[in-house]
């Protein structure tokens, strides 16, 4: 079961999702707006942990995580997010 994090922002997350092939702790920052390299390591962990036991590898190169791994590490749902950043862009909100 993915630990669910929630992004900062919708709009950044659903961006990220689609422009970034793979994640670097900087963009881990970015998407949770956290400070410290600590919890970054600490959500990176939690990635690496829920594939552990399933032959998928969520590193791209550069150690850098699989965009698509780590959102469904971290329990964000892709299609949950569009629909939700749609609705508030209809509600002019975003």
């Amino acid at each position: 079961m993915p630990k669910v994090r929630a992004p900062a922002d919708i709009e950044v997350a659903v961006k990220m999702y689609y422009e970034r092939i793979s994640l670097s702790g900087a963009d881990i920052q970015k998407l949770f707006n956290v400070k410290s390299s600590s919890t970054v390591a600490k959500y990176r962990r939690e990635v690496i942990e829920y594939f552990s036991d399933k032959d998928v590898s969520p590193m791209h190169r550069n150690d850098k995580l699989d965009t698509y791994c780590a959102f469904e590490a971290w329990g964000l749902d892709i299609n949950d997010l569009e629909k939700r950043l749609q609705k508030l862009r209809k509600l002019n909100m975003q």
